[in-house]
């Protein structure tokens, strides 16, 4: 309960990474590929962190209040977590979404 999410590697049985929160976190998911770590906190936000780099990507307010279940689609661009409130989706554009808006904007 000090705010941290904490990753082992079970074969070490080694603290690998830990992520730090501002009081305690609700809920934790990685994504497909492994490559992402989403951990909800109990004061109403989301933070993304690049499982490899251990960088912080996202900090994702929230209306609703506590989070409960976090969960990336299979996409691994959509993000969706419940809570007291609601339910709360963030969506990600795509790797075109994004090549065909800066192809645009620089005409």
């Amino acid at each position: 309960m000090d705010g941290r999410v904490k990753v082992w590697d079970l074969k070490t049985k080694q603290e690998r990474t830990s992520y730090r929160a501002l009081n305690s976190w609700g809920s934790v998911e990685f994504d497909k590929r492994a490559t992402r770590l989403a951990a909800a906190a109990g004061e109403g936000f989301v933070r993304v962190f690049d499982f490899v780099s251990g960088l912080q990507l996202l900090n994702l307010k929230t209306p609703t209040g506590y989070l409960g279940r976090l969960r990336f689609l299979d996409s691994g661009n959509v993000l969706v977590c419940s809570g007291y409130g609601g339910l709360q989706i963030w969506r990600a554009p795509s790797w075109e979404e994004i090549v065909a808006a800066e192809t645009s904007a620089a005409r």
